[in-house]
């Protein structure tokens, strides 16, 4: 599951990050893997990274920090997928690349990987932070359906990645990483959920360690509540949006989620008219993606019924 660090969410400055070691014959689980970042003639194309946080659930964990500018929600089960590919890249085993063409000599094309230097599943689980580095070259193809890699500084030796597996991470879209939802927060981590629907608004106010739930200060039902605060986290993310809107459109539905936790990051969620079939939605003044009109009104419905 997928995000960019907030600024409430930024590391204390005397917060010392590890050293990390460079591998001479990188090797990794997908348990492992801790950052993956993927470059094309020295630009960042793609970003994956574990940001774990006390206002966060576990699964949370997981970022795409590009290109994505606003917190996204990642889906591990395509993460992982992608992770057991890069697993079973083999470092072993090199050759010289002396007397080869193989273009890596100034490559900026790659991948960066941070990863916890273990073959124990059991030991990379129970490791937050990685330990270790590896950073890959892309090169030319070698007319045999492969890809001549290099660790960096140790352009020397070649290895041969089929093209395939190359081609598949450039073809990466940042869309199928993410849950389709605009917004998954914990509700222990909410003091006070704002809507907004025309003229009317509603706040509901949690507080999950005392079992009290209430709407515009006025006690409800905790099943009501639940099911209400789950709903505002229902409407699916269909497609992106192909170019940003320039128009002033008219919103129809805002949620802003106040949060109880000092570093947690405040998240507004509104939704504008699109067209017939389609609204879009901003996240934290981001406009990126598309949803159907009748799943806000529908939302919107159940919100307007619901105390």
């Amino acid at each position: 599951m997928i995000s960019i660090i907030l600024p409430g969410c930024k590391k204390e400055l005397n917060e010392k990050e590890p050293v990390l070691k460079e591998m001479e014959h990188p090797s990794f689980i997908p348990d492992g893997i801790r950052k993956f970042i993927l470059t094309e003639k020295g630009e960042e194309v793609f970003c994956l990274s574990k940001e774990p946080a006390d206002y966060k659930m576990e699964f949370d964990y997981w970022e795409i920090i590009n290109p994505y500018e606003e917190v996204m929600t990642v889906n591990t089960e395509e993460m992982y997928r992608l992770f057991e590919t890069l697993s079973e890249l083999d470092f072993t085993t090199g050759e010289a690349a002396e007397g080869l063409e193989t273009g890596i000599e100034n490559s900026d094309t790659g991948f960066l990987l941070e990863f916890v230097n273990t073959e124990d599943t059991e030991v990379a689980k129970n490791t937050e932070k990685a330990d270790s580095k590896a950073e890959v070259l892309f090169g030319n193809t070698d007319g045999e359906g492969n890809v001549f890699a290099a660790l960096k500084g140790k352009e020397e030796l070649v290895y041969r990645i089929p093209q395939e597996i190359v081609q598949g991470f450039y073809e990466i879209e940042a869309f199928d990483y993410i849950l389709k939802i605009p917004a998954l927060v914990d509700i222990q981590t909410v003091s006070e959920v704002e809507i907004k629907v025309e003229n009317q608004t509603w706040k509901l106010q949690p507080d999950v360690e005392k079992g009290i739930y209430k709407c515009n200060k006025e006690k409800v039902e905790k099943d009501d509540f639940t099911e209400l605060y789950q709903a505002l986290s229902s409407v699916i993310l269909r497609e992106e949006m192909t170019e940003p809107t320039t128009a002033v459109n008219e919103e129809v539905l805002k949620v802003v989620y106040h949060r109880n936790m000092e570093d947690a990051p405040e998240i507004e969620v509104r939704y504008f008219t699109w067209n017939e079939q389609y609204d879009y939605v901003e996240i934290n003044e981001n406009c990126r993606f598309l949803v159907e009109k009748t799943s806000v009104d529908s939302l919107i419905s159940q919100i307007q019924s619901a105390f």
